[in-house]
């Protein structure tokens, strides 16, 4: 299966997906998209503080829990990294190569930090992108009121 055919049906079906459990949320919360409580969860690649990828995701605090949106982080790009090795011999090829793909890399900070840079990437685009607000945050530690 080719990889370019495939992942724009599986973005278009995860949008899709997150769009409906946000309808959901909505629903469960009296129709209010101005006030939801979430929760979050992250993954890191490998353990402890030296990963170089990470996925953020933000869920309802409905009955049922759903994903409303996720967050990748990378701080390398495959494909730039793969295209290193023809720098030299091959120059031309590069150049193409790195102009015309979509960089995965997207985050330069601490793997620390990875987590709480992630939430807040959901929270900044939840308004413009799904037109809801995410007002109370519920952690591992304790319930914060934004």
């Amino acid at each position: 299966i080719d990889r370019k055919c495939l992942l724009p049906y599986i973005k278009k079906f995860q949008h899709e997906s997150m769009r409906a459990a946000i309808y959901e949320a909505v629903d469960e919360n009296d129709g209010d998209p101005t006030a939801l409580t979430v929760s979050g969860d992250e993954t890191w690649q490998r353990r402890g503080f030296k990963s170089i990828h990470a996925v953020a995701a933000v869920l309802s605090c409905n009955i049922t829990p759903k994903v409303l949106d996720v967050q990748r982080l990378s701080k390398k790009c495959v494909i730039c990294t793969g295209a290193l090795s023809m720098k030299n011999t091959d120059p031309d090829l590069y150049d193409e190569i790195i102009n015309n793909h979509d960089c995965e890399s997207n985050y330069d900070g601490s793997s620390g930090d990875m987590e709480s840079q992630g939430i807040q990437d959901i929270f900044k685009r939840s308004v413009p992108m799904y037109q809801v607000q995410y007002t109370r945050y519920v952690s591992t530690k304790n319930i914060i009121h934004l």
